[in-house]
C-alpha cells in the first residue's frame, strides 16, 4: 500500500480550485474541475476544501480510536460503550480505510 503525500494541505490562495501541500515546494495535490450542469464553481471550491482537510480528518479519526481505549467519561456514562461499538468505531474504521485505500 502506498502512502499519501503528508499534510498539512491547503487550498491555494491563487487558485481556489487547487489543493497544495504546505511547505516550500507547495506541490499540487489535486485540482478541481468544473463541468457545466454537474459541478458549480462553489461546489468545486467546497470539494477542494474537503480534500485539503483529508490529512487532518484522518489524524483526528486515528486519535479518536486511541481515545476509545480510555475509561468512560461522565458525558457518555452508561452509553459510552454502546456508542463506541455501534457508531464511532465502525465509522472511524470505514473513514480510515477509505482515506488510505485499505479494505475493511
Amino acid at each position: 500500500m502506498s502512502k499519501h503525500t503528508p499534510g498539512p494541505w491547503h487550498v491555494s490562495k491563487r487558485n481556489p480550485l487547487s489543493v497544495v501541500e504546505a511547505g516550500p515546494r507547495a506541490s499540487q495535490i489535486a485540482k478541481m474541475g468544473i463541468k457545466l450542469g454537474v459541478c458549480s464553481q462553489q461546489d468545486a471550491e467546497a470539494n477542494a476544501r474537503l480534500i485539503a482537510a483529508a490529512p487532518n480528518l484522518l489524524a483526528a479519526l486515528r486519535a479518536m480510536l486511541v481515545a476509545t481505549d480510555s475509561k468512560e467519561t461522565e458525558a457518555f456514562k452508561g452509553h459510552y460503550d454502546t456508542y463506541l461499538h455501534t457508531v464511532a468505531i465502525p465509522r472511524a474504521i470505514a473513514a480510515i480505510a477509505k482515506a488510505t485505500g485499505e479494505t475493511e
